[in-house]
């Protein structure tokens, strides 16, 4: 059963009508919230955004609403550009609204709808009254829903984010120099493109061990020209 405060920190609500009414989300759980008062949306997608506290077992089953959790995802870098952008862009879109009665809705949402929604959520009611919006209402929808595990497209699909973000494989320079002296051990200065792949298949080099295919053909693409440079440093 959840305590008092719990509760009173998953749904908060200022005196008086509020202004602002944040939600918070996960895309996994199901639909987002059906806006209510036709003053517009504005949300926020932190689904690939700021670290994921869920990738840290430590944490996972722990809430935007615990402050390990709160402060790991507010130390991200980036945390704080999304609060200022996201507290400035709902002043201007609350003084611009066309129902001046009725509050401006925000979505607050990440994938599981437990750690970051939750903390950049908290954040922003906490931020906006320094904006003038003083009256916020809070509910986070699925803080305490369970834990979805990750799949196997989800696991691919972060590995992808990862290399991208790592930026493109560049093989070191002493890696490069050993594995063409073994090339030009075995075939001397003229060498083929295709005779380093076999070589390399035949020994079994456990440096390509791990390596995705087109790293693979990067690294013995640069070996090839290493040796093939060497061989015409020789010749000159």
């Amino acid at each position: 059963m959840m305590t008092d405060r719990q509760l009173d920190l998953i749904v908060t609500h200022r005196p008086g009508n509020p202004q602002v009414e944040i939600t918070s989300y996960g895309v996994l759980h199901g639909e987002p919230p059906a806006p209510r008062h036709g003053n517009g949306l504005v949300a926020i997608d932190l689904t690939s955004a700021l670290r994921n506290p869920h990738d840290d077992e430590s944490m996972r089953q722990m809430t935007g609403l615990d402050e390990k959790v709160h402060d790991y995802v507010m130390a991200t870098e980036g945390a704080d550009e999304i609060l200022d952008y996201a507290a400035a862009k709902i002043r201007a879109e609350y003084a611009s609204r066309p129902n001046p009665k009725a509050p401006l809705e925000v979505h607050v949402y990440c994938r599981g709808g437990r750690h970051r929604s939750v903390a950049i959520a908290l954040a922003l009611r906490d931020a906006l009254p320094g904006t003038g919006i003083v009256k916020v209402s809070l509910i986070h929808r699925d803080v305490y829903k369970p834990v979805i595990q990750p799949t196997p497209a989800d696991q691919r699909a972060d590995a992808d984010q990862d290399a991208a973000d790592a930026g493109p494989y560049v093989p070191g320079r002493d890696l490069v120099h050993e594995l063409a002296e073994r090339v030009l051990d075995s075939y001397g200065a003229d060498v083929r493109l295709a005779q380093v792949e076999q070589l390399a298949q035949d020994e079994q080099w456990p440096e390509i061990e791990g390596l995705e295919d087109g790293q693979i053909e990067e690294l013995l693409t640069e070996v090839r020209d290493e040796v093939v440079s060497r061989g015409d440093g020789r010749r000159r």
